[in-house]
């Protein structure tokens, strides 16, 4: 036995050889799959569900989302976008237990209009499919949006108490990047980097085209050895060797490759169905196993809030009875609220920027739940819940705890100390939007976020005062309005600037499209992109002149990384710049912003996370 298995760890290892080359080279930008946690129950209407959140068909991998209907490639999933907040400068924080670090996505990995809300480091959360959907290599089926839509419409800081007080970005949308089956598994795009860097602590997980490696692998093994043995206790032998060192011990040999082998049971289904035929078979859910272990996540609609001045709302686009579960509430545990304290990097304080030195709060804490004896917080990252404003008299809604059976809420938790959760490296909690009453097609769903909030909220709005600095503020969304403004010269700008907190600069997707390339075949923007020097954004403009009927500009484009390289641009599309904020500058960053946590009733608060009381506070034990 000991020749055998000699014999066997050379074929596996041969077989690694062979597709490691092609492995390598697979597309770093395709790909993916991931992680996902917690959900909830059942809906009124579940015939009329488009989407559903329970557990993922993927082992350990939390929640999933799954469709409710077929769906045609292109078509919109839910009516309600994800609402988009953004995360600035954690820096060495991050080493905090901090579970967002796992769901958010780069400011520049697409356009969420990080730049008008500009920062060091931006991070954006985006609860909804951009964090409850996982990602799986060939699986994909959700094509979101790299961007969002802004507005409705910007608070005056000089006027508006709520200035800053909640996220302008919103409707980040998604769409089924295929023919999307009822039941299916709805599987966003993280990217290959995305599961490398986290290989550590999610093992070893299939990359892009790994199940046509892996498929053709076996195939191959089939023809070559399979095949040569008539005897078949010979070829038993040889299917045996590639389940024990293949199947089996997988792991073992840290490939993707490997990784996308069925268990051995399944083996002869995939000789019959393919690989990834066999795959798609096991990630759909029934309509009875939605209807009793998930939750559907549409009964909204999105619109302007009928409270003044609080932005966007969340509407019932269904009669939902009372007493029912109308939405899943997923919570990521965040066990030191301090880590949601902004602070400005040292390295920007070294370099001799000059915007303002501050110590802030993170938008995020305003969509948080928590409370008052106690610094953990729990973080939503399912869709729609950001969008429910607060009012006391017209609630309509409530929390509950998740049901464990719909959700992969873990009540034991509810017993843990708040230590326990530093060193809890997935989501374990989960909560349910529960109706008061029946509520109409096109009512506003509304929750009471506690007194703690009121009474807050109520001492902002009389102590508020605008800020000094706000007077000649304009805000760059404003400015890129003007689409057919006519942009200053610098000798322009000395007799008249623009605002102090206004940044111009060169649009790094600018030329990237048919019509804008055709206009300026002959313009030294093609150098620029030739030489690969999009990394320089900020500009100022030296001339502008007329030709052939347009307005035409020349640029200097300074690097951004402050070294003394610099490009000029001539013939340049008006469509060639934009405004964005100076760093520190727009309402997310405001001083006198209000930040204050959802609260959590006291009793559902769990005794064992007061960690802020004092000893005296906790009755004594029994004896």
């Amino acid at each position: 036995m000991a020749t055998l298995r000699r014999f066997s760890v050379g074929v596996a290892t041969l077989l690694l050889t062979q597709f490691s080359h092609s492995q390598d080279n697979a597309n770093e930008n395709d790909i993916l799959v991931v992680d996902s946690q917690n959900s909830t129950a059942q809906t009124p209407e579940s015939d009329q569900c488009r989407i559903w959140v329970g557990m993922s068909t993927i082992p350990g991998a939390g929640l999933g989302m799954f469709a409710g209907k077929d769906f045609d490639k292109g078509e919109l999933l839910l009516p309600v976008g994800d609402l988009v907040i953004p995360i600035v400068d954690l820096g060495t924080r991050r080493k905090i237990t901090f579970l967002w670090n796992d769901y958010t996505w780069a400011s520049h990995s697409g356009y969420y209009g990080a730049t008008k809300m500009a920062a060091h480091e931006t991070d954006m959360a985006s609860p909804g499919f951009g964090a409850v959907a996982n990602g799986y290599m060939d699986f994909l089926n959700v094509d979101q949006d790299g961007g969002c839509e802004y507005g409705p419409e910007e608070l005056d800081r000089l006027r508006d108490p709520e200035a800053g007080a909640f996220s302008l970005h919103h409707s980040r949308m998604s769409h089924a990047g295929r023919k999307v089956a009822k039941g299916e598994e709805l599987f966003n795009n993280y990217g290959n980097k995305w599961f490398k860097q986290r290989q550590y602590k999610l093992g070893v997980i299939p990359l892009w085209k790994d199940h046509k490696r892996a498929e053709s692998l076996y195939k191959k093994f089939s023809e070559k050895l399979l095949s040569k043995y008539e005897d078949s206790s010979l070829s038993s032998v040889v299917q045996d060797l590639w389940a024990t060192f293949v199947t089996d011990e997988k792991n073992t040999w840290q490939s993707t490759v490997f990784a996308a082998l069925p268990p051995k049971e399944d083996y002869q289904q995939m000789e019959k169905l393919g690989l990834k035929q066999l795959k798609r078979s096991q990630m759909t859910r029934s309509q009875d196993w939605l209807d009793k272990h998930a939750l559907c996540a549409d009964n909204f609609e999105f619109g302007v809030s009928t409270i003044p001045k609080a932005g966007h709302g969340l509407f019932a686009s269904r009669y939902l009875s009372e007493g029912s579960a109308i939405l899943p509430v997923p919570l990521i545990h965040i066990p030191e609220r301090s880590v949601l304290t902004m602070r400005q990097p040292r390295k920007l304080i070294d370099m001799g920027h000059k915007h303002e030195k501050f110590t802030r709060q993170q938008l995020l804490l305003n969509y948080c739940l928590g409370h008052v004896d106690s610094t953990l917080v729990l973080s939503p990252y399912g869709p729609s819940f950001g969008l429910i404003n607060h009012n006391q008299t017209r609630a309509n809604v409530r929390l509950q705890w998740a049901k464990p059976e719909r959700s992969n809420h873990f009540p034991e938790a509810l017993e843990k100390d708040v230590k326990w959760f530093t060193t809890e490296k997935g989501s374990r909690l989960g909560m349910e939007v529960i109706t008061l009453r029946d509520i109409e097609p096109g009512e506003e769903i509304l929750l009471d976020y506690g007194d703690d909030w009121e009474k807050a909220w109520r001492e902002h709005k009389a102590k508020w005062r605008p800020l000094e600095k706000s007077l000649n503020y304009v805000s760059a969304y404003e400015m890129n309005r003007r689409q057919n403004s006519t942009l200053k010269t610098v000798f322009e700008e000395i007799k008249e600037p623009y605002p102090s907190n206004i940044v111009l600069g060169f649009r790094e997707e600018y030329n990237h499209t048919g019509p804008w390339r055709n206009a300026n075949e002959t313009g030294t923007d093609n150098f620029f992109f030739k030489e690969g020097l999009s990394d320089m954004t900020s500009c100022e403009i030296l001339r502008r002149e007329e030709m052939n009927g347009q307005t035409l500009y020349a640029a200097v484009l300074a690097d951004r990384n402050n070294t003394d390289k610099n490009v000029l641009l001539e013939h340049l599309l008006r469509e060639a710049f934009e405004f964005s904020d100076a760093p520190y500058t727009t309402d997310v960053f405001l001083r006198n912003a209000f930040r204050h946590e959802i609260r959590i009733p006291d009793d559902m608060f769990p005794e064992a996370w007061k960690n802020l009381r004092e000893a005296s506070d906790f009755p004594p034990p029994n004896v």
